[in-house]
């Protein structure tokens, strides 16, 4: 019986193979994923004191690394990264970018014109991972991208300015 019928049950495996030949090859877009590390220094002979450069760090409680987690991503360092890397004018990150500007009132036009570095900077925020690895003093600092080369430049940018925040924190 099952012989008989063997294309009911082939049909199904047939189309369904298809369809997700067709979804990678042509709709799906390909992400890349980008990792930096940086590292909470514990030893004694350090080149930069880091307990005054981070905060209290004597104990690495989680509330510290917690807030360290927060200076990563937060407005001010990302507003480098966005800064320096120009994603004002990527389409990937700033959303207004798509829009039509000549179409919207002056009025909408400043609202936009006044949330257009906010959203970037959320956008950005959204295609990171900051994690502390288990059991270390690293934290991990991902991105996502649908470009390789943008993606390790923002995980490098980002990297580098949470490095120079705590120097100028520091100063």
């Amino acid at each position: 019986v099952l012989w008989s019928n063997v294309w009911l049950l082939l049909l199904p495996a047939v189309v369904f193979a298809g369809l997700g030949f067709y979804y990678v090859r042509e709709v799906a877009t390909p992400t890349f994923r980008a990792t930096a590390q940086v590292v909470l220094q514990t030893s004694d002979a350090q080149i930069v004191n880091l307990q005054s450069v981070s905060g209290s760090l004597d104990q690495f409680d989680p509330q510290t690394i917690a807030t360290e987690l927060s200076v990563i991503t937060s407005e001010q360092v990302l507003s480098k990264v966005v800064g320096e890397l120009g994603l004002l004018e990527d389409p990937e990150f700033n959303p207004y970018l798509k829009v039509d500007l000549t179409e919207l009132p002056a009025d909408e036009i400043a609202v936009v014109q006044e949330r257009e570095l906010t959203d970037t900077i959320d956008t950005l925020r959204s295609s990171l991972e900051v994690r502390q690895l288990p059991g270390t003093y690293l934290f991990a600092l991902t991105a996502h991208s649908a470009d390789a080369i943008k993606t390790r430049n923002i995980a490098n940018v980002l990297t580098d300015a949470y490095l120079e925040q705590q120097i100028l924190q520091k100063v």
